[in-house]
């Protein structure tokens, strides 16, 4: 197009509400003001733009000519640039979910899944003592539903409201209604986990999106709603493991030998109620591997924490999750991203709302659990 005689660009970005004016660049034809020692400034545009789901980010990347350019807004402050797509522009966070994790984790520290599986961290590489077969079944399941549509992802590492620690009260608001961001060092909540349903699962079928999977679940229900389960095998081999190493394979499976009471869950559709497992080993013949787990993890919580490790929070948090009886599936839903009815739920929870800003509470809290969880120590008062 033409501006005042001269070649130029209409620029044009992302949509807007009641947005009705866009921007025009001059021809890069004019003489031009070179911006030097921006390599930080690039290395953080591309995250920002290029390695998310930024419409504009995702345009450019996908149709850069270098002959043109990229047109950009920039800023400097304090010595720094920023650049982006449009005149209020993203900035990445000054600190990372690798720095928060740091807070809680050690860097560089070996826990026993690296040291049973192996690990490639930092500057270290150390080979696993613990391998799995593929596990088949001899059972020939029918479809439950055939093309069943959902959606499977999960939220951005960027979704502070759960994924940074929050001072959240047993309402589920914020204690101080300001949320802790990746603008501060904070802590990370925690290790993410999907909690298992206790009905079976949803099957409304949503239309398809960018956001959304098609797959085929295998599995009849009968008429009065319980499974027709069918099993699968297959074999852990293990080498020169110690019986405390042993043990904690054991008891991460059993549930510590309370395998009875509770579900794993697996599966890439297990946030829906899908890829629910129970898990049988005969632990009787295993109980002085279990016993020796038990005894180091309660012998290091007794000296960090004065307290049995079965009676540790994140202990409880993990079985309270995986309790078969259990039941807040209404609870249990996905937030709502859909651009065509301007519904955008993950921003809406980022909100200041007049009952106060939400966050993740404990599990053991949302479930009114009874007291007397079974999650105690089989092998006590021995």
């Amino acid at each position: 197009m033409q501006q005042n005689g001269e070649n130029a660009y209409l620029i044009c970005t992302g949509e807007i509400t009641n947005k009705e004016h866009e921007f025009v660049f001059a021809s890069s034809d004019k003489k031009q003001t070179h911006i030097t020692n921006i390599e930080d400034a690039v290395s953080r545009f591309q995250t920002i733009y290029f390695e998310s789901d930024s419409i504009d980010g995702n345009y450019w990347k996908n149709n850069y000519d270098k002959n043109i350019g990229i047109p950009i807004f920039y800023r400097k402050k304090d010595g720094q640039y920023d650049i982006g797509l449009t005149q209020l522009f993203k900035l990445l966070y000054p600190h990372t979910l690798k720095n928060a994790i740091k807070q809680t984790v050690k860097p560089n520290s070996l826990d026993l899944a690296h040291t049973l599986f192996g690990t490639e961290k930092e500057k270290l590489a150390l080979k696993g003592r613990v391998y799995l077969s593929h596990f088949k079944t001899e059972a020939k399941p029918k479809v439950f539903i055939k093309d069943l549509t959902m959606t499977l992802g999960g939220p951005k590492p960027s979704f502070y409201p759960t994924y940074i620690s929050q001072n959240c009260k047993n309402d589920g608001k914020v204690q101080d209604n300001n949320y802790h961001t990746l603008m501060q060092n904070g802590e990370i909540a925690g290790w993410k986990r999907y909690p298992i349903h206790h009905n079976r699962p949803n099957v409304n079928s949503i239309p398809q999106s960018d956001t959304t999977a098609t797959f085929n679940p295998l599995g009849i229900y009968k008429q009065d709603g319980t499974f027709d389960e069918f099993s699968f095998t297959g074999k852990l081999r293990y080498h020169n493991l110690k019986p405390q190493e042993l043990g904690a394979i054991l008891s991460a499976l059993t549930f510590h030998a309370n395998q009875e009471n509770f579900y794993h869950n697996i599966g890439l559709a297990k946030a829906h109620g899908f890829g629910k497992i129970q898990i049988t080993i005969d632990t009787s013949t295993h109980q002085e591997a279990l016993k020796s787990f038990e005894a180091m993890m309660t012998l290091l919580t007794k000296e960090k924490l004065n307290k049995e490790w079965v009676e540790t929070e994140q202990i409880k948090e993990l079985f309270a999750m995986h309790y078969k009886e259990t039941n807040i599936d209404r609870k249990l839903k996905y937030l709502i991203l859909d651009p065509d009815r301007r519904i955008n739920q993950f921003s809406d929870v980022k909100n200041i709302k007049e009952d106060g800003r939400d966050c993740l509470p404990k599990y053991s809290v949302l479930t009114n659990l009874p007291v007397k969880l079974p999650i105690k120590s089989p092998f006590y008062g021995e």
